[in-house]
C-alpha cells in the first residue's frame, strides 16, 4: 500500500491510501492528523505491526470502519490487539512531544498500559522518535502542492 501525505496549494492537507493502482481512501487532514499518522507509521514500522492502523487499511478497512457501530448490536467493531497497542503508544508519544510527559514517564506509562502484551524498551522509543523526526522533517521541507509518499507492506 502507498500512503500519500499531500500539502495542497490552499494549505489544506490530505492523506490518501492507495491499494494497488487506485486511490482507496482520501482524508482531509489537519496538521494534528498528519503528525498523528506519521507517528503511527513510525510505531508500526518499528514493531513490524501488520494488524494496526496501516495494516488494516492495507487489507481493505476504510477510515469509517474505525469506530463504526454494528447496527444490530450498537457495539463498536472490535479492533485487533496490535491496533490498540499502536494507538496507545502513538497517543503517549504525542503527549511527550507536547511537553506533557518526559521520556521517562512515556516509557513507564507505555509499559504499564501494555502490561506485558508487547515488550518495549528505551531503544524502541528512540527508534520511533528518530523515525518520526525524519518523516516530519521531510514533510516540513515539502513545498505547497508537494507530497510525501510512504510504502507499507501488510
Amino acid at each position: 500500500m502507498q500512503i500519500r501525505f499531500h500539502k495542497g496549494k490552499d494549505a489544506k492537507y490530505t492523506i490518501t491510501w492507495m491499494r494497488g493502482n487506485q486511490a482507496s481512501e482520501f482524508f482531509r487532514a489537519s496538521e494534528y492528523f498528519v503528525s498523528h499518522d506519521l507517528t503511527h507509521y513510525a510505531v508500526e514500522m518499528t514493531f513490524g505491526m501488520k494488524n494496526a492502523f496501516y495494516g488494516l487499511m492495507a487489507r481493505g478497512w476504510e477510515i469509517d470502519d474505525f469506530g463504526r457501530k454494528d447496527p444490530e448490536t450498537g457495539k463498536t467493531r472490535p479492533l485487533p490487539l496490535e491496533a490498540g497497542q499502536a494507538e496507545m503508544i502513538v497517543s503517549l508519544i504525542q503527549l511527550e512531544r507536547s511537553g506533557s510527559l518526559s521520556p521517562e514517564e512515556t516509557l513507564t506509562l507505555v509499559r504499564e498500559q501494555l502490561a506485558g502484551s508487547l515488550t518495549i524498551t528505551e531503544d524502541h522509543l528512540a527508534t520511533i522518535r528518530a523515525a518520526y523526526q525524519n518523516l516530519i522533517a521531510q514533510w516540513n521541507a515539502l513545498p505547497l502542492d508537494g507530497s510525501l509518499e510512504l510504502k507499507f507492506e501488510a
